[in-house]
């Protein structure tokens, strides 16, 4: 299967034993801290993942997206009702409905 991500050579011991004296050309280093690059993590990153996990992690993303549109959209509809059923102001059950959006 082809990626939209050319393979890198990686060495397994980078840093270790006598290369640890070699001058890195590829490492940033600022402040003492070396800044890590995708080279780094590879197969931790997204673009090593399967396919199939891919499109599981798209899915639930998109799930949680639909059920906040919708909620939004609802609620909206319904703000005036609710005041009227549960006693409370308009302001105060649009932010019960943004406080629900974000948790």
């Amino acid at each position: 299967m082809a990626t939209a991500v050319p393979e890198t050579e990686r060495d397994p011991n980078y840093g270790e034993g006598r290369e640890l004296e070699q001058e890195k050309t590829d490492r940033i280093i600022k402040n003492d801290k070396i800044e890590l690059q995708d080279s780094d993590a590879w197969d931790k990153l997204g673009y090593s993942f399967p396919t199939w996990r891919k499109w599981q992690i798209l899915g639930v993303v998109f799930l949680i997206q639909i059920s906040m549109n919708m909620n939004a959209s609802m609620y909206a509809n319904g703000v005036a009702h609710i005041s009227e059923e549960f006693g409370i102001s308009k302001q105060v059950s649009v932010t019960r409905r943004m406080i629900k959006n974000i948790c």
